[in-house]
């Protein structure tokens, strides 16, 4: 587990984990958006890592394509309901960790792809994430950052501002521009960076590491 001052709100969606798939439901159409598009552009692929996974959703919907999947979360009850979900899948593929984004426990340059999906604007440290995202990479390999940009626009604005008094803390209100810049910045090259419509919207970003 993270140091406390590293926590991203780590009790927050530990409570959260017995309702996050009807939470998460409630932006069913902006996730079939990007759901059409993952499969292509993450391909065939060995290993792939699914950073921040909540109940594993993504990670279970991709196993079919891939021969290895890890998927970790800060919150034991995310990783435990993904495990429930995986077993009842009859799902062997994957592996489900707690751990940290900022301390991933994995050997460097090892995974063709990272998927991190509605992360990075909840995390207090992106940029530190972000660089382990890039430690664990392969040269060349993909990351796929689909990302609510809690700063598009002035409503996108404000339902942020109101969701935080229900405890969903948003440490960085990103524009589609600033998500770029951040994810450019730790070193990957911005590949297609399309803006989703939605009551927040969705940057679906993808990106490619450069020689680690």
């Amino acid at each position: 587990m993270s140091h406390p001052a590293l926590d991203d709100n780590a009790s927050f969606w530990d409570e959260l984990s017995p309702k996050y798939d009807a939470f998460m439901a409630r932006n069913g159409r902006v996730y079939a958006k990007f759901l059409d598009r993952l499969a292509p552009d993450l391909g065939r692929l060995d290993t792939v890592l699914d950073m921040a996974t909540g109940t594993g959703a993504l990670a279970l919907h991709l196993a079919p394509r891939v021969a290895h999947i890890d998927a970790v979360d800060l919150a034991p009850g995310m990783i435990a309901r993904a495990r429930q979900k995986a077993a009842a899948a009859n799902v062997t593929n994957v592996d489900f960790h707690v751990a940290s984004a900022y301390r991933l426990p994995f050997a460097d340059a090892r995974f063709d792809a990272v998927l991190c999906t509605n992360a990075l604007h909840v995390m207090q440290h992106p940029s530190r994430a972000l660089a382990e995202i890039r430690r664990v990479c392969k040269p060349g390999s993909r990351l796929v950052a689909p990302t609510f940009c809690h700063g598009q626009t002035l409503g996108a604005q404000l339902m942020s501002r109101v969701l935080r008094l229900y405890g969903l803390r948003t440490y960085s209100r990103y524009t589609r521009a600033t998500l770029c810049e951040d994810v450019e910045r730790a070193g990957f090259t911005v590949v297609s960076c399309a803006l989703l419509p939605g009551l927040f919207p969705l940057t679906y970003l993808v990106a490619e590491s450069g020689g680690n």
